[in-house]
């Protein structure tokens, strides 16, 4: 987990000194260190059932003070467009427990890893759930 932590960190660096992140929060959380009110929900526009993308995708979310998800960029892309565009639109509609420093509130930037793999189940329904605290779905789900 140590390694996966330092490479988002290795990443949001490097997206910082490419992006121009102008006014985003300078203070950098893993992932792993807030606590989701609102999981990612993914949500894939085609009614595809068989042959989901697979591939891993790095968010920077830019989390204010109440928790809610300002600005999302995408630091490293899956090689699909479906899916990275699926986990942008879902990681805005997510929820955090503010951040705190100092016991103030504070706007923070997160680094966000999300993985998908395909599965072999039949037959296949949605976006299998991958990642802890994160749940998938497409239109051809019930």
């Amino acid at each position: 987990m140590r390694a996966l932590c330092l490479m988002a960190l290795g990443l949001f660096l490097a997206a910082c000194a490419s992006l121009q992140l102008g006014e985003w929060p300078g203070e950098v959380v893993s992932f792993d260190r807030m606590e989701v009110r609102e999981p990612l929900n993914v949500r894939l526009t085609s009614s595809r059932t068989f042959g989901l993308p697979a591939g891993r995708v790095v968010c920077l979310l830019w989390v204010d003070e109440q928790g809610r998800v300002q600005q999302v960029r995408l630091v490293e892309e899956s090689g699909s467009r479906e899916l990275d565009g699926a986990v942008v639109r879902g990681a805005r509609d997510m929820r955090f427990q503010p951040w705190a420093s100092d016991g103030q509130p504070r706007a923070v930037s997160v680094v966000m890893p999300v993985n998908f793999s395909k599965r072999v189940e039949l037959p296949l329904k949605g976006v299998p759930d991958i990642v802890p605290g994160i749940r998938g779905s497409s239109p051809a789900a019930p």
